[in-house]
């Protein structure tokens, strides 16, 4: 009986954690469904410059580094548009992809760059 009950408490204890792992996991997916919205170059883009390409990584695109300064909104439209979302998708061999050392930008982030981009790359 104590086993039969043991194992219940441990089925119930292991559904609930799954689900609310699942949970979060539907919020991020949520997240990026639709980012065809308006896209905020401060408040979207920036951060994910920031964590991959500029000054919280290796400042690959520091204001020292030689290979364009990214840390600013100036800095980062200076780049051909294709040139970027081609290195940023990792999708053509004629491209550095970018960036370099590091795990590809998530498909959420990617998208939101891109559509950045067709929105007109606005200072927002």
């Amino acid at each position: 009986m104590k086993v039969a009950l043991t194992l219940v408490f441990i089925f119930i204890i292991v559904s609930f954690s799954c689900s609310k792992s699942h949970d979060k996991s539907k919020g991020a997916e949520s997240e990026c469904r639709d980012t065809s919205g308006v896209i905020s170059f401060s408040n979207q883009i920036m951060p994910i410059i920031n964590a991959s390409c500029g000054k919280n990584n290796s400042s690959c695109h520091s204001s020292a580094s030689g290979f364009g300064d990214f840390n600013s909104y100036q800095g980062f439209i200076s780049h051909p548009d294709d040139h970027m979302i081609h290195s940023i998708r990792q999708d053509d061999p004629n491209y550095k992809f970018m960036p370099i050392g590091a795990a590809k930008l998530t498909e959420c982030n990617i998208a939101k760059i891109v559509n950045w981009f067709k929105q007109g790359k606005k200072n927002n």
